[in-house]
């Protein structure tokens, strides 16, 4: 809900940079977004800047609040907050929100005010008697949109930024990789999906590495060619919001000390970057498949 400064009133608003009702006093709005350190809860961090001192006078006898206004379409979550201090944090569920995540921030009226005046009231509107009653809006600050993306993933670990499906092409015989979603696509030919989730059901965890080896290192070099042929800026720009982008760079970061977005293709072995990104996972899968082998010669099929 986005309330402009086209919208009209019966009484005296005010606005940022709007003189129509108010000769020189302001209301603004600032309005952080970061995620709470118990990792349930999203923070938002408001600052109100009031410069009307009959208002200001009206918060202090508590007749008129600042307020946020919260609201996610995507989830149905609705929520407003007041307060009579310049300063508010408001913590919200993360599993209440998804997607957009649009605050708009007000003066509101917290009981009935008759007559409602101002000493700062414009010329045209100076006499002219106004009432206004309980949850009327007196002001109107900036408007803020975060976008929240509340699907947990571990920045830490690369294959959770990595998902497999099947083709659905019978004729198909080669894997196909798309990195355009928040995660990596791996598409398999159908008779080798089948034998992915054979492998996963009979080796489970212990599977990961052979996995890894087989199919992963492959994707993650296409993507990584892919990236360094395109200059920095321009990754930023088409990938920074891209999970499996932030999983990588937070990797290379922790790795190497060095940002995904600052690598350049000459600074860089791809396929030495990939290993390490994934924590070399050959030797693992190579003591999976002598191991079987060592179980089946001493059993009879």
């Amino acid at each position: 809900m986005v309330i402009g400064t086209k919208r009209y009133f019966p009484y005296p608003v005010l606005y940022p940079d709007d003189t129509t009702d108010y000769k020189n006093g302001t209301f603004q709005a600032d309005v952080s977004f970061s995620l709470h350190y118990n990792g349930n809860n999203l923070k938002l961090d408001s600052n109100f800047i009031l410069t009307n001192q009959d208002l200001k006078d009206r918060i202090a006898r508590c007749e008129v609040a600042f307020a946020l206004h919260v609201e996610c379409a995507r989830t149905g979550y609705r929520k407003v907050y007041t307060t009579q201090s310049e300063l508010i944090t408001c913590l919200i569920p993360e599993c209440q929100v998804n997607g957009e995540l649009q605050v708009c921030t007000f003066l509101v009226a917290v009981q009935d005010i008759n007559p409602y005046t101002n000493s700062d009231y414009a010329d045209t509107i100076r006499d002219m008697p106004f009432a206004v009653e309980q949850g009327c809006i007196l002001g109107i600050a900036q408007s803020f949109s975060f976008m929240i993306d509340t699907q947990k993933i571990d920045l830490g670990n690369i294959s959770s930024v990595i998902y497999f499906t099947k083709n659905d092409d019978p004729l198909s015989r080669s894997m196909e990789v798309d990195y355009s979603d928040k995660r990596i696509i791996v598409t398999l030919p159908q008779e080798t999906f089948s034998l992915y989730k054979q492998t996963r059901n009979i080796y489970g965890s212990e599977s990961a590495s052979l996995l890894t080896s087989i199919f992963i290192i492959p994707a993650l070099m296409t993507v990584m060619y892919e990236l360094l042929q395109s200059e920095p800026e321009e990754r930023l720009r088409d990938y920074a919001d891209k999970n499996w982008y932030r999983a990588i760079d937070a990797r290379l970061r922790q790795m190497k000390n060095i940002s995904l977005d600052s690598v350049r293709e000459r600074d860089v072995d791809v396929l030495r970057i990939v290993q390490e990104i994934i924590d070399n996972p050959s030797y693992m899968a190579l003591k999976l498949l002598n191991d079987t082998i060592q179980e089946d010669d001493g059993e009879l099929l």
